[in-house]
């Protein structure tokens, strides 16, 4: 079981795929509101490390539950 944080910074583009098996605590929706909630803000002022930290902390919380 895995998931890949996708960050394009030419594109202005993130995404997050989650691994088989994390669905049930991981679902597609929650993954995208990661994405739209925490990572967007920071994004807009450029703090692309910010935004993918804040991201990652979300994932695992998600992941476990």
């Amino acid at each position: 079981m895995a998931s890949i944080i996708g960050v394009a910074l030419e594109e202005h583009a993130m995404r997050i795929e989650v691994g088989y098996g994390l669905e049930v605590w991981l679902p597609d929706a929650l993954a995208g509101r990661i994405r739209s909630e925490t990572t967007c803000a920071s994004f807009g002022r450029g703090a692309f490390g910010d935004g993918i930290l804040k991201a990652l902390i979300q994932h695992a919380r998600g992941a476990r539950g």
